[in-house]
Parts: C-alpha cells; sequence; structure tokens
C-alpha cells in the first residue's frame, strides 16, 4: 500500500517498509500496464494504432512532468508526509477509473486485434479440417483487411 510510506520511521524499520512498498508497486505496474495496454489496444481500430500510441507517449510524459510538479509544489506548502499520503490514497482511487462496460461488437468496425485472433483461430482450424467454400466466403467477409496468404 503506497499510502503507508507516510509512515515511514527511520532506521532497518523504515527501510524494509520503503523496500516492500516499492516491491509491490513496480510488481503491480509490471503486470498491470502490459495487460491495459493490451486491452486498449484491441479496442482501437487498426487505421488509429499510430495516432493511439502517439497520443498515449505524449500524455503520458505531460502527466508526469505536471503532476511532479503539483506534488513538490503540495509538498512544500503542506510536508512531504502529507504529499506522500495524499498520492498513495489517490494511487488506491485508480481502480475507480478502469472501463465498466463491455465492447460494443458492431459490424464493419472490429479492431485490427479481433480480426488478427479470428484470421489466426481459422488457420488453426484449417490444418483439422478442410473448410468449404462457404466457411471461406464467411471468413473473407468477417476480416476483409486480416488475409494472409501462404
Amino acid at each position: 500500500m503506497p499510502w503507508r510510506l507516510a509512515f515511514v520511521r527511520p532506521g532497518a524499520a523504515g527501510l524494509v517498509l520503503v523496500i516492500a512498498v516499492q516491491f509491490g508497486l513496480i510488481t503491480c505496474i509490471g503486470v498491470f500496464n502490459p495487460v491495459f495496454a493490451t486491452y486498449r489496444l484491441e479496442q482501437t481500430a487498426a487505421d488509429r494504432v499510430t495516432r493511439t500510441l502517439s497520443a498515449w507517449s505524449v500524455t503520458s510524459n505531460a502527466t508526469i512532468a505536471v503532476l511532479t510538479a503539483l506534488w513538490g509544489l503540495l509538498a512544500s506548502l503542506t510536508s512531504l508526509r502529507v504529499a506522500i499520503a495524499t498520492a498513495g490514497l489517490l494511487i488506491l482511487a485508480t481502480p475507480l477509473l478502469l472501463p465498466r462496460r463491455a465492447y460494443p461488437e458492431t459490424t464493419g468496425s472490429r479492431p485490427a486485434a479481433a480480426r488478427l485472433s479470428t484470421c489466426l483461430r481459422n488457420r488453426s482450424v484449417a490444418g483439422s479440417r478442410r473448410r468449404s467454400a462457404d466457411q471461406v466466403k464467411k471468413i473473407s467477409r468477417a476480416a476483409p483487411s486480416s488475409r494472409i496468404s501462404r
């Protein structure tokens, strides 16, 4: 829990607490970031992936700079412990910002990752049985931009 950093005491116990909290944060971030980035990219249309990645990079760097300045200001106005405790409590509230609704499945505008997974799934099935002409037509209509030549 990041808010526990506000209660660090001097000595070995404080050092162990900082190491444990930082290890937990890095582990959680290391698991969460790739999973959530994959989720967001799956929800992005294929023609917008480059723009999306560029926007994430810019906003990520800008957000880090702004929040660092704000928390430095907060720490100078109050105290370092108050700033750390506030940041820790706000971090605990971030799961409330996660999306809660299911992805609406609309025809013709499926994200690139969904089209690719459909194509790969259909290719793996092809090795175990022959496809009929109707199945091939249905696959090509479902994922027109994800055709892979053999």
